[in-house]
């Protein structure tokens, strides 16, 4: 509770290869089993995973190595196929979620590939596609909507900075959650809008 809320949109964003990915699939298995995440408690529920950078073999791999049981646990609906514009995307998600009426999380990987901007940069542009997603998880009250982005290859003094693209997509989320290195360790830091 408090870090990503029903009815919400959250970004989670770091470079490539610092477990974006990962972390997302670990917090759909927690979901499916109702466990606890990061220390926070979750609500069992079904999850969907709109997954554009992996096959679907090798995510469903990654989900059973994670402890994820499809004969014990709520189920995980993995899309990967999306379409050519944000609209009609927001309407395949829309449309899972009236047919798949359990569902307490989706898993957007990554933000940029399903909404399809042209510009990530574009502020204006950007800004209307993400909040298109954020209405979509405002839609659904009982809906956490966990979307993935990639950081920039250099480094700033705020983590959340970094955001690739406009900062547009950090404005309409109401998490942002990073995760970057800093020596040895690897850290998760988080910023809220709604909840504590």
């Amino acid at each position: 509770g408090g870090l990503m809320k029903p009815g919400a949109l959250s970004v989670l964003a770091a470079k490539p290869k610092q477990g974006k990915s990962s972390l997302a699939r670990n917090l759909a298995v927690k979901v499916t089993k109702g466990e606890p995440w990061l220390g926070r408690e979750t609500t069992k529920g079904e999850v969907i995973l709109v997954s554009l950078e992996d096959q679907y073999d090798h995510v469903d791999d990654c989900l059973k190595i994670l402890g994820w049981n499809k004969e014990t646990d709520a189920d995980i609906h993995i899309i990967e196929d999306i379409a050519s514009t944000v609209d009609e995307n927001i309407e395949i998600i829309d449309d899972a979620l009236v047919k798949w009426p359990n569902t307490k999380l989706v898993v957007i990987d990554t933000l940029a590939k399903f909404t399809r901007v042209p510009d990530i940069n574009d502020f204006n542009g950007t800004q209307d596609a993400v909040r298109k997603v954020r209405d979509l998880a405002r839609k659904y009250p009982h809906v956490h909507i966990h979307t993935l982005t990639h950081c920039k290859k250099t480094a700033t003094d705020n983590v959340f900075d970094s955001l690739l693209g406009s900062t547009a997509i950090r404005a309409e989320a109401d998490c942002n959650i990073a995760i970057y290195s800093e020596g040895k360790e690897r850290i998760i830091e988080a910023e809220v809008r709604r909840g504590r």
